[in-house]
């Protein structure tokens, strides 16, 4: 099917849209030509290119064939634009619009790369953006009025934006909400694929006057804002269970966040990232081409960097792989400390095949989800300045890097409650560690309860007190008692009983032969008396489940919940290892022996790299972030003579 509409004339006009119908006939559709110079009058058309709802997955959606009337000429549409223009057309909106899929000739690749760089000027140039939901449901009045009525200053929120969710809170207590109401509100909330969409969010930032379309229902930012803030008590609802965990929540909770920091940006002059940060922040969102999700962003993003002597270009002649190396290394030029390394995240999880090791698949969420970098304020080598050279080839890129040491043994840092034995290869490890390495007011036991959180939430040198001590010891009985339980319930249940004259012959059941360092077998002791029987110790060890919340709480204490946490989003698809210094640390799950631990040079955390046999000693893969206990607080710069030198990473 031809295009039929006349080209541009220039890099900077684009076609607006006139619609109409007569009864029972066809859309049609007339186009015409304007210069975004001459500031034309027109507003555009936000929505979603497949089905409006989540639960519209069937191929009908995603088929070109619907059809209009284009220019004189026949053209088909997908049905959900067809759906809208029939929306728009009966509430007597008939243009001049702009809608991408029929103002940009979508198969002309120098068209559609022209224009798509130019989204950001026609979006923020349009006089309003209308959003399209969908149909309306039964519930979308009661919705609607829901929604609004809670008591907001919308204003408040931009001034305060990173406390809006301390304000929101003191706002919805003094609304009075029904379960009926929160429920329609926050189901309003997660049944429209347009708050997963990667392409809305810049439609929505760039926007200067934005109203959504539902059905014919017209409804105004501010009660879809106070709609997204309600999404956050979803817990308080009976709709509790079923949207527990869900990504159609997490999208529509990130509205909020996302409207509030585009309009404090504006009111207090922030400056935006670059497009690699910006690509990294919306990784979860949802785009039928892969290089939109790059794309995507870019009207929201800084183009340039001083490492780079060519801004970024939006060109849809480029393969997924290059458009993603160039967002990666854009944020590595801008990040501190080089912590866009940290978003490359388990590879093994990657589906864009033959990506360079140091860049993120933005088609998949992070994982592990919990950084390492996130967990404080490191800074390993962060006080020399970061430096990044680009190579003709843009697969590979090169930093500055000391190869601090080498890893020489790893083991699983988490397992689940079907597998508690992991804890003896965990207790072998870190029995070889050697005591050297600590400083002088540290213990065997203080090295693996900070280690296992990576540290999160202390610095020796700010808050020497430690007060997560107690969480740790009782997180350690449970699961080394929950492993002798699982192999020998005779020999578990006298653990439990008296734990000091049966700590031995308890180890032995589950293969542990070695010397228990001291303070280790300290910590186990006090744990012990924190758990008093079978129960309490087997709910400590699988931490909270939806299923025995409610008897969770009378054996689980707040510390050794929230180390609980703190484990597994820290050690989930990681993995413990001991290098050959006899440093401890955690890497992702891919490290191995004979991986090497680099200090960047500018790095807030170390990071680990692999060297394969047939490539020079200095070409490197990158194997991800890591957590080395002991050169987290610059230790390593103080102590060590570091020795730079370019490294070259595939």
């Amino acid at each position: 099917m031809a295009y039929p509409c006349q080209l541009l004339p220039s890099r900077t006009s684009i076609r607006v849209l006139k619609l109409s119908q007569e009864e029972s006939k066809c859309i049609t559709v007339r186009s015409s030509a304007v210069e975004l110079d001459d500031m034309p009058r027109y507003s555009c058309l936000s929505y979603t290119w497949d089905g409006p709802r989540y639960c519209d997955t069937d191929d009908s959606w995603t088929k070109s064939d619907q059809a209009i009337v284009l220019d004189d000429t026949n053209f088909c549409v997908r049905r959900n634009l067809h759906l809208a223009m029939l929306h728009l057309l009966a509430i007597n909106e008939t243009g001049p619009i702009w809608i991408d899929a029929i103002s940009i000739n979508q198969t002309d690749i120098a068209e559609r790369t022209s224009q798509v760089s130019q989204m950001a000027r026609i979006y923020s140039q349009a006089e309003a953006v209308t959003v399209w939901l969908g149909k309306e449901e039964a519930d979308t009045a009661l919705a609607i009025q829901s929604m609004s009525k809670l008591a907001l200053d919308i204003g408040e929120l931009i001034d305060h934006n990173s406390d809006f969710y301390e304000l929101f809170k003191k706002s919805y207590s003094n609304t009075h909400y029904t379960d009926a109401e929160l429920v329609v509100s926050i189901d309003f909330m997660t049944t429209y694929q347009w708050f997963s969409r990667v392409w809305t969010v810049q439609e929505m930032c760039l926007a200067g006057r934005i109203e959504f379309l539902c059905g014919k229902r017209k409804i105004d930012i501010e009660t879809i804002l106070k709609g997204s803030l309600v999404t956050f008590m979803y817990s308080l609802s009976s709709a509790r269970a079923r949207l527990h965990d869900t990504q159609e929540l997490e999208w529509a909770r990130s509205f909020a966040a996302n409207l509030l920091g585009e309009l404090a940006g504006r009111k207090f002059d922030s400056s935006r990232p670059s497009i690699g940060v910006t690509a990294q922040m919306y990784r979860s969102r949802k785009a039928t081409d892969p290089r939109d999700k790059v794309f995507g962003v870019a009207g929201i993003s800084v183009l340039k960097n001083k490492f780079l002597s060519k801004p970024f270009e939006i060109d849809y002649a480029k393969s997924v792989q290059r458009v993603f190396s160039d967002a990666a290394v854009h944020a590595l030029g801008e990040a501190r400390g080089l912590e866009s390394l940290s978003d490359v995240g388990d590879r093994t999880t990657n589906a864009t095949p033959d990506l360079p090791s140091w860049v993120p698949d933005y088609t998949r969420e992070l994982s592990p989800r919990r950084r390492i970098r996130s967990a404080n304020e490191f800074c390993a080598v962060s006080k020399y300045q970061t430096i990044v050279y680009t190579t003709p080839e843009p697969s590979i890129v090169v930093l500055l890097g000391c190869h601090f040491d080498t890893i020489t043994r790893v083991c699983d840092a988490f397992w689940g409650p079907e597998d508690p034995n992991k804890v003896l290869n965990l207790l072998r490890l870190v029995s070889d560690v050697q005591t050297r390495i600590l400083s002088p007011d540290e213990t065997l036991s203080m090295l693996l309860e900070r280690t296992l959180v990576a540290d999160t939430g202390e610095n020796p040198e700010r808050n020497p007190a430690n007060d997560r001590s107690s969480g740790f010891q009782r997180w350690l009985f449970s699961q080394v008692c929950s492993a002798v339980l699982g192999q020998d319930h005779g020999a578990g249940t006298a653990f439990i009983r008296d734990p000091e004259s049966n700590l031995e012959s308890a180890l032995r059941s589950i293969g542990f032969t070695g010397y228990l360092e001291d303070t280790l077998r300290e910590s186990l002791l006090k744990g012990a008396r924190l758990c008093e029987s079978e129960e309490a110790v087997k709910l400590a060890a699988r931490g909270r489940q939806p299923m025995v919340e409610q008897v969770y709480a009378s054996f689980m204490d707040t510390q050794t919940y929230e180390y609980y946490n703190d484990w597994q989003a820290l050690c989930q698809h990681r993995k413990l290892f001991l290098t050959q210094r006899g440093y401890v640390g955690l890497g992702l799950s891919r490290v191995q022996v004979e991986d090497r631990i680099y200090l960047l040079q500018g790095g807030i955390v170390p990071h680990v790299f692999r060297h394969q046999p047939k490539d020079g000693e200095d070409v490197l893969d990158f194997e991800g972030e890591a957590y080395v206990h002991g050169i987290m607080y610059g230790e390593a710069t103080k102590s060590d003579d570091l020795q730079f030198r370019k490294i070259t990473v595939y």
